[in-house]
Parts: structure tokens; sequence; C-alpha cells
């Protein structure tokens, strides 16, 4: 994936689509999608509650992370094939709690501070900025792509859909000018919020995928501690 990474796959810079379904409509109409929406989106994002993303990176498994800044949780999971890995931090009737769980052995730990919740929030409010940030500049990056300019990278459609304010969706597929993989690359926002950005590569080979699913004030669930090991 060489010259459409840089192009189309550019808009993914490193589900299902809400707006995939949307009206088809022009780039200029697109453009004043997106401008709305760079303006309202930091105002919308003040009133999410709590919010979860799962990333999956060339079938390399799911990860996935939830936070609740009114709840004070922080959740981590990390699926390959049959293995799982889990983690929560969270405060819960006056403390901290932090709860592992490896293949189903489960440990916990309690404190008064809750310097791992902390650090659990760092770690997940930075990836979740980091990859909303990148859904934001895959748009503006394309927005300043010319058609010449898509076309000689192998681009051979690409499309914008947009059921209303606040819904914006590119969607693009060609061929690797170099490698002759075919790719297709899809972004999205919905309620002014980035909600997806997904991207495959097909070969001879075999096929890659790229997955980035978001979703805003989620319910959060805590772990029973039933059976789990106090360390």
């Amino acid at each position: 994936m060489k010259k459409l990474t840089r192009a189309a796959f550019s808009l993914l810079m490193v589900g299902a689509l809400t707006s995939c379904d949307a009206p088809t409509i022009s780039k200029e109409k697109a453009v004043e999608v997106f401008a709305d929406i760079q303006a309202n989106s930091a105002a919308k994002m003040k009133e999410v509650k709590s919010y979860k993303f799962t990333t999956n990176i060339l079938g390399e498994g799911d990860t996935t992370m939830i936070y609740s800044k009114e709840d004070s949780f922080a959740y981590f999971s990390s699926k390959t094939g049959t293995s799982v890995t889990e983690a929560w931090a969270y405060k819960k009737d006056g403390k901290y709690y932090t709860v592992q769980n490896e293949d189903g052995e489960k440990m916990y730990t309690t404190d008064s501070i809750g310097l791992t919740f902390t650090t659990y929030e760092a770690t997940i409010t930075g990836a979740f900025e980091l990859l909303a940030g990148m859904i934001e500049l895959s748009f503006a990056t394309e927005f300043e792509r010319t058609d010449a300019e898509n076309a000689a990278s192998g681009i051979e459609k690409i499309s914008y859909h947009s059921s209303g304010k606040g819904n914006l969706a590119i969607k693009a597929s060609g061929i690797d000018v170099e490698t002759k993989e075919k790719q297709s690359v899809k972004i999205g926002y919905d309620k002014y919020l980035p909600v997806t950005m997904a991207g495959v590569s097909d070969s001879e080979e075999g096929k890659t995928e790229v997955k980035l699913a978001i979703s805003y004030n989620v319910k959060v669930s805590y772990p029973s501690l039933a059976g789990a090991t106090a360390v």
C-alpha cells in the first residue's frame, strides 16, 4: 500500500459507517458541511458523558477503550483469537479499584488516591484525541486535494455523503499504481462527532484491514469481583 496509502489512505493517517447510506452530495457541499462540523464539534464534545472506541489494525485483534469522566471509569480490553486481556480502573463507594482479567484469571486492588485511574484516564483520552484528530485531518487533507491529484495517486472513485448537518462521510477506492492492490477507505462524522475510519487493501497475498468505530454516551459496566484475587 504505497501510492493509495498516501492518497486515499492518507484519509486514515496511520464498524459500520453511520453515513454510508446517506445521500451523495457534491464536494463543494461536503466542504460546507465539514466547516459547520469544525465550528460545532467542540461544543458537542462537551455534551458527551462517555465514549467507547474499538480499533483493529491489520487484523491484529480488537482493542477497545471506554472512558467516562462523570463516573470516574476507564476500561481497556485486547482480544486476539481466543485470548482476552481486560483492565478496569474506577471509583466506587469512595474507593478506587483497579481490576485485571487475564483469560479468566481476575485480580484487583483498591486505594484512596486513584493513581492508576489517572494513568488510564490520560492514556484513553490521549488515544481518543489522537484518533479524532486523525479523522479531522483526513477530511481536511482530502478537501485540499484536486481531482487530478487523486487520479494520479490511483483513486478511481471518491464520493461524499451527508444526511444533514453534523453528518458527513467520504468513501474512496482505487488501485495502487505501484503494487496494483485494490484499496478502499471510508471516514465519517455523525451528530458533529467523529464515528469511523476504515480501510481495506486486497491483493494476491490476501486482505488487510484497518478499522475504527466510535460511539458516545455509552453505559459503563463494572466488573464482578466474585472469585477475583485481592492483591
